[in-house]
């Protein structure tokens, strides 16, 4: 399911994940991507709250994607998406790519319902460098 099909003027790709190494090793693939996206990286879903709550104000943009973990402690990737799903101005919001280092079927299909994507995440370079330059004919 590619829920990856409405342009938004955004030029921010956001990663929320707890993994600095995977935060690093998605922003050395964007370099070698066809992406020019701006890259933010939140470090827990709180922040990334937070974020949004100044996107409904107004003061920063409807991110283009977002690319979101799963496994994090606190609050997991779905928790987040859900929170922000909760929100009127949110809940259609489609450039949401769920990460996770399996490919367990029932996460694919809770992301699916939470109207998100879902990405096993890679384990190599070019596969990502791949993935990226696929998200650059969407955003």
């Amino acid at each position: 399911m590619n829920y990856l099909n409405t342009p938004i003027s955004s030029n921010e790709i956001i990663m929320v994940d707890d993994s600095e190494v995977d935060s690093y090793i998605i922003q050395k693939c964007l370099v070698r991507s066809k992406l020019k996206n701006k890259f933010v990286y939140f470090d827990s879903g709180d922040k990334f709250l937070n974020y949004m709550h100044q996107v409904e104000s107004g003061n920063s943009p409807v991110p283009a994607v977002v690319l979101l973990d799963i496994n994090m402690p606190m609050m997991d990737g779905f928790e987040v998406l859900e929170k922000v799903r909760s929100n009127k101005r949110f809940c259609d919001i489609p450039n949401f790519i769920m990460f996770s280092s399996s490919n367990n079927p029932k996460e694919v299909s809770r992301a699916h319902d939470l109207k998100a994507d879902y990405q096993e995440k890679f384990l190599n370079y070019q596969d990502t460098v791949n993935f990226l330059d696929s998200l650059a004919n969407n955003v």
